[in-house]
């Protein structure tokens, strides 16, 4: 399966950087992380050029990182600094280094050519720093296609369903006896796509009353913000006379494998900020609740059945006009690249048809 380059792949929470080596496979990449002596971030590929063991086996030495298996060692740009036993370390013993940032409390990896590795295309989330959110930050690893993941963030349409008990709401179900109504739209500019979801006057699940602080109905707005390669930004806001909350969210899709993806997830709230009325602890359970107990099942099922149909294409609804606009945007990154789309993507580009 091919990827795109030219792109910022986010790669590991800022708290899992340290001195002891990381191992973390990036686009079908072995990649090792780790923190040198003074403190500086590095990300190589994960073999020494000697007999390829993996780096991540080993220690880190002052300003570089020793093979566990005969001593070589590799600095944070790649090369090799030392051959046990020899004076001279041939070109030919160094190996890839990749552009790394840490922003956002996330690390951020360039898997292109590095003279294209501009920092301003990491996506922007100040609310991450910002003293009127407090964040948690959350890292899955999903048994399926990056994409499907995606696509699952994208179509909120599927909370009221799969999270009926947990963070949806009963307004969309045919047995609804309140009356709400529903307003979307959209747009594409450049490489992001925008969508805005307004459900009126709607109850809410257990979990998401909970966000609301308030158990009455309430007029639950989605604004989304999708973009390369796969970042999806998300405001959600809850109001009625008694409350005025609002949850600032990042998804972020990272392929591992073609059918493996790391899931990375921000969740910065404008309430609870003492941490005591509601705590970080609180977010942590209901949002594993969530993912691991309700959207991961169903999308790791979703990647097994695809495999069974994999030729079959998704009759859209009206609701998916965001999936389907970020599928055009993200077919055309690839054409743009030489490279061919995923399947997943791809399946239902051509002659694809509205319920």
């Amino acid at each position: 399966m091919e990827f795109l380059d030219d792109v910022w792949y986010c790669c590991a929470l800022s708290t899992e950087m340290s001195k002891q080596p990381l191992r973390r496979v990036i686009c079908e990449i072995p990649l090792v992380f780790f923190k040198t002596e003074s403190g500086q971030t590095c990300v190589l590929e994960d073999r020494c050029s000697h007999r390829q063991a993996p780096l991540s086996h080993g220690e880190v030495i002052g300003e570089g990182i020793q093979c566990a298996y005969h001593g070589f060692v590799f600095g944070g740009s790649g090369r090799c600094t030392r051959i046990p036993h020899q004076d001279r370390q041939p070109a030919a013993a160094d190996i890839r280094a990749f552009p790394i940032e840490e922003r956002w409390g996330y690390v951020w990896v360039w898997l292109g050519g590095a003279d294209n590795a501009d920092p301003d295309k990491i996506p922007h989330m100040p609310w991450m720093e910002s003293e009127d959110f407090r964040p948690v930050c959350f890292h899955f690893h999903v048994k399926a296609n990056f994409q499907l993941m995606a696509d699952n963030l994208l179509d909120v349409s599927h909370t009221d369903f799969l999270h009926k008990n947990t963070i949806g709401s009963q307004a969309s179900h045919a047995d609804f006896k309140g009356e709400t109504k529903v307003e979307m739209s959209g747009e594409i500019e450049g490489d992001r796509v925008t969508a805005r979801r307004k459900i009126f006057n709607t109850p809410l699940g257990k979990i998401a009353a909970g966000w609301a602080q308030t158990e009455k109905p309430v007029n639950r707005t989605n604004t989304m913000m999708w973009e390369a390669p796969n970042t999806v930004h998300s405001f959600l806001e809850f109001e009625n006379d008694e409350t005025n909350s609002s949850v600032h969210m990042e998804h972020i899709m990272t392929p591992e494998t073609r059918n493996t993806t790391h899931y990375f997830m921000n969740w910065c709230r404008n309430f609870g900020l003492d941490n005591k009325s509601y705590t970080d602890d609180d977010v942590r359970r209901e949002l594993t609740l969530v993912v691991v107990g309700e959207d991961m099942p169903m999308v790791e099922a979703q990647q097994l059945n695809l495999e069974d149909f994999p030729y079959i294409r998704d009759v859209a609804a009206k609701q998916d006009q965001f999936v389907m606009n970020v599928h055009r945007c993200l077919i055309s990154l690839y054409e743009k690249a030489g490279k061919q789309a995923p399947r997943e993507i791809a399946r239902n580009h051509a002659q694809r048809k509205s319920a």
